[in-house]
């Protein structure tokens, strides 16, 4: 399924674009053939077999070393009111489970990305990195939640269990303010089909 930002909804199958694809085109289940333009879309989900298999979003991202870069496809790992994180790779392929699994850039890495309000991605870490440098990179970027950036340095909530993280992320709480409100984002709806291509 394709939700476009005017609210538009596509349903059918296509190819997930190339990671920086400005534009791909989609067969909807009535047969219609649609050009659309990466930068209209506000998710791109994917399913196989019936189970959602990854929601993506397309969103310009600040690269490692603070290097601005051209938008690209982040696949959500976790989304909630405030935030969301992804991975972001070179390419996307089924594997034997039917599982998305992430093909790395040149440099061999999956990058790991925090999208705030702002719709800007920001370069948190790599994935197969250990969770004290993620957990030290979240804390960065969730500074404005000191409340949360003490459960995870604590090991409350786990560095890695990003739906949670997304899910308790209060910007502009204070310290000594343990309560948090669960906006549970489920993410519906994903991918078919092999290799590359699905069902939307």
């Amino acid at each position: 399924m394709v939700l476009m930002a005017d609210s538009t909804r596509y349903v059918g199958k296509t190819f997930l674009p190339d990671f920086q694809g400005k534009s791909f085109r989609l067969v909807t289940d009535e047969g219609k053939r649609v050009k659309i333009k990466s930068g209209e879309v506000e998710q791109l989900r994917f399913r196989r077999d019936g189970k959602q298999s990854g929601v993506f979003v397309y969103v310009p991202y600040v690269a490692r070393g603070g290097k601005e870069s051209k938008p690209g496809w982040v696949n959500c790992q976790g989304v909630g009111r405030h935030l969301k994180i992804g991975l972001l790779a070179f390419d996307w392929r089924f594997n034997r489970k039917g599982e998305l699994a992430p093909m790395s850039f040149a440099d061999g890495d999956v990058y790991i990305i925090g999208i705030k309000e702002d719709g800007k991605g920001q370069f948190l870490s790599t994935l197969g990195r250990t969770k004290a440098v993620v957990r030290k990179a979240l804390c960065k970027l969730l500074a404005d939640d000191p409340v949360l950036c003490g459960q995870i340095e604590d090991k409350e909530v786990d560095a890695f269990d990003f739906q949670e993280i997304c899910n308790r992320y209060t910007p502009g709480r204070e310290q000594g303010h343990g309560s948090y409100e669960v906006m549970a984002v489920p993410l519906q709806d994903g991918m078919d089909e092999t290799e590359k291509g699905g069902n939307v």
